[in-house]
């Protein structure tokens, strides 16, 4: 069964693994010789000559075309249509519709038609030309003719409807004809008969543009284009891009070359995965073993590498802005720093394919950031570390940066501010690897140290309850957590990892709590039960303990805590009571030993071993150093010879240093205080007076609390 799943998670990583590379692939820059090298306006050209193969039509910059636009559209002249039928429509309508109306005099009807026919003589146009009119930045305009010729008109006497009804109420002086004209709804008979022609206007507008913009020239092919050294200014530019565009289109097979650069990126990237692969398999060949872990560091590194392309893409500078020290700092959190900075050595590695005029710079800038942000972090234990490390790793791309230049004699590059504002955006950028740790934390069911930190605050509901049900396991609990932290820092395990699973190893107390030594007082539940129901109710604290975990919703590293502390163990006390209960009859171990498994791991190996051994030292009568060291070898021997560490990945070394250091803990912890004498009296002369009873009696009183307090 082993081998099978051993078999189908290699198959799993390999099918990843192809997949990763098929993506970057993809993804990665063309490098065809025909296509154009990447370049920046206003640097130098950092490649050797470039030569032209095809012929080409030289263009104008995009200043220089934007300047021809902006001018054809400030002096082109708008075209309109003059509608001849509508005017003589509304007028027609308005003179009927006057001399229907008895209760209007004749001379103000006459008045009104020919108000109303000069205003569609002078042209009727709409708002927005009124208004170009009126700031005076259309003083002509283009009539279209029935045979789509254009004649050049005035708009001087040209009015919008409402201007042309105002007009006609200002020249119509007496209140009469006013009268009629809001009686007749003389508004109503004015709409304009000049109307914009936006398709002809735009027709001839591009027109003059592809006119004025046409290219200057040639470029025929074996001319230079371009030479090293050269400032790339606008027109340079605008040339390389022309070229470059003709290079894409260009279907000649005697020029074009076979494009060999997607199947060389796949071997580049397939390398440096196997060697990624290569050093996991014999350096952390635990990390590994482990599928979750590997695909998780796999597709962190690939999703990394994808993005810093697709940025490449649209600028090679700007992968500068890409915080590549995420990659240590997320994996780190989640392994160690060795497999972290391994990641990001890789990550870099395939972007520096990218940008091939400055792999040199790139690499070494970002090696030298990697290993600023692992030294800097080592666990993010706290959020400030992130604004610490930022700051370094700014100030670690600035002085590179300028040290290179410096190297290069490249002090056109230090001058310019674009850089370092990128080196502040990456840095600023790492302070979403606090969010990308929490999203693989749900994605993957991993638990950050940072995690691991926030479950130690005696505040978390679990823990509350807790101390309040269970203040002796509450102490306990506090105890084995220093002791196994210590254990933890001397043997190399995780002690964030030991710490949080010795603060709730024993929240399944919290259901029976006066069933465990710790928190009894005066009476023993246990004197009254049966010694199988008293180990089943012991045993049960373990799988309380799961069930209270998974309401708390706590990490599956504080569920193996609680899971293995026991491991396989027997309680042997109420064992051994079943067994003088039962001398002639074989009692059957199973109801007295706990669930298990053994410890998976050296962090619950640890937590087992302080368990015992914090639990067993409190029933010495004297606890001094010779019976301390006495009771823990003999705790942890009878473990080992259980088997109970067995399949954890502890050495006896290791044991070795644990017990040692558990025996210095417990000896400081029970160390014997200093007894205070009693206070000396000095011997009363003859002359000197006796103090009065009650003065006496409170000084005896006061020397008494001291003494306590003491």
């Amino acid at each position: 069964m082993i081998k099978a799943n051993t078999k189908r998670n290699s198959i799993t990583l390999l099918l990843l693994v192809i997949g990763c590379i098929a993506l970057i692939s993809f993804f990665m820059p063309s490098k065809s010789s025909d296509s154009v090298p990447s370049y920046e306006e206003g640097k130098p050209w950092m490649h050797p000559m470039l030569t032209a193969k095809i012929s080409v039509p030289i263009p104008r910059s995009d200043a220089e075309v934007q300047r021809i636009t902006d001018s054809i559209k400030a002096n082109m002249l708008r075209y309109y249509k003059a509608d001849f039928t509508m005017p003589r429509t509304q007028v027609a309508a308005l003179t009927t519709n006057l001399r229907s109306r008895g209760d209007i005099a004749p001379m103000v009807r006459q008045k009104l038609i020919e108000a109303v026919a000069k205003a569609y003589n002078q042209g009727i146009v709409d708002d927005e030309s009124f208004q170009l009119i009126s700031s005076g930045k259309m003083e002509n305009l283009l009539i279209l003719n029935d045979n789509n010729t254009a004649t050049t008109t005035s708009t001087q006497d040209m009015k919008s409807a409402r201007e042309a009804y105002m007009n006609i109420y200002n020249t119509l002086n007496s209140p009469d004809e006013h009268d009629a004209m809001v009686r007749i709804g003389i508004n109503g008979y004015l709409q304009p008969n000049v109307t914009y022609d936006s398709v002809e206007t735009n027709k001839k507008f591009e027109s003059l543009v592809t006119e004025a913009t046409a290219p200057t020239g040639m470029l025929q092919p074996g001319q230079s284009i371009i030479y090293p050294g050269t400032i790339v200014d606008a027109q340079k530019s605008a040339l390389l891009k022309a070229y470059d565009e003709a290079l894409k289109v260009n279907k000649d097979e005697t020029i074009r070359t076979h494009d060999y650069s997607t199947v060389a990126n796949a071997f580049v990237v397939a390398a440096m995965m196997l060697m990624f692969l290569v050093f996991m398999r014999i350096i952390r060949s635990n990390t590994y073993a482990d599928t979750k872990h590997m695909v998780f560091i796999i597709t962190f590194i690939t999703v990394s590498v994808i993005i810093a392309l697709i940025m490449a893409k649209i600028r090679t500078t700007y992968l500068y802005i890409m915080p590549f020290a995420i990659v240590p700092l997320v994996v780190t959190t989640f392994t160690d720093s060795r497999i972290g900075f391994f990641s990001h050595l890789v990550t870099i590695l395939i972007c520096s394919i990218a940008i091939p005029e400055r792999q040199a710079e790139f690499i070494t800038m970002q090696v030298f950031a990697g290993v600023i942000a692992v030294a800097s972090m080592r666990g993010l234990l706290r959020r400030s570390q992130l604004v610490r490390c930022a700051l370094f790793i700014f100030l670690s791309y600035s002085v590179m940066f300028v040290g290179l230049c410096l190297a290069h004699n490249d002090t056109g590059s230090i001058s310019d501010w674009h850089f370092f504002l990128y080196f502040a955006i990456n840095s600023i950028a790492l302070s979403f690897s606090y969010m990308i740790v929490f999203l693989e934390e749900k994605l993957f069911g991993f638990t950050s140290t940072l995690t691991l930190v926030e479950l130690g605050d005696s505040n978390t509901p679990a823990l509350r309850e807790l101390s309040k049900k269970c203040p002796g396991t509450f102490q306990h609990s506090f105890q084995v957590a220093n002791l196994a932290t210590e254990v933890a820092h001397n043997i190399g395990a995780n002690v964030q990892a030991v710490r949080a699973g010795a603060l709730y190893h024993d929240i399944g107390k919290t259901r029976n709590p006066a069933f465990f030594t710790e928190n009894q007082t005066s009476v023993n539940p246990h004197l009254t039960l049966q010694p199988r129901e008293s180990a089943s109710i012991v045993i049960a604290h373990v799988t309380d303990g799961l069930k209270l975990a998974q309401k708390y919703k706590l990490p599956q590293v504080i569920k193996d805590a609680i899971a293995q502390h026991h491991g396989k163990g027997m309680t042997r006390y109420f064992y051994t009571m079943e067994c003088k209960a039962h001398p002639n009859e074989e009692v059957d171990p199973a109801p007295f030993t706990y669930p298990g498994p053994n410890p998976q791991s050296k962090e619950t190996a640890i937590l087992m071993m302080c368990d015992a051994c914090e639990a067993a030292t409190k029933s010495l009568k004297e606890p001094n150093e010779k019976n301390i060291s006495a009771m823990v070898n003999k705790v942890i021997d009878s473990q080992i010879a259980d088997g109970l560490l067995s399949e954890a990945p502890i050495s006896f070394l290791d044991i070795a240093t644990a017990k040692e250091t558990i025996i210095k803990m417990l000896r400081m912890l029970y160390l014997p205080r200093i007894s205070y004498p009693d206070d000396i009296k000095p011997k009363k002369k003859d002359s000197e007076e006796e103090p009065n009873d009650n003065a006496a009696q409170e000084s005896k009183q006061n020397n008494d609390i001291n003494d306590g307090s003491k």
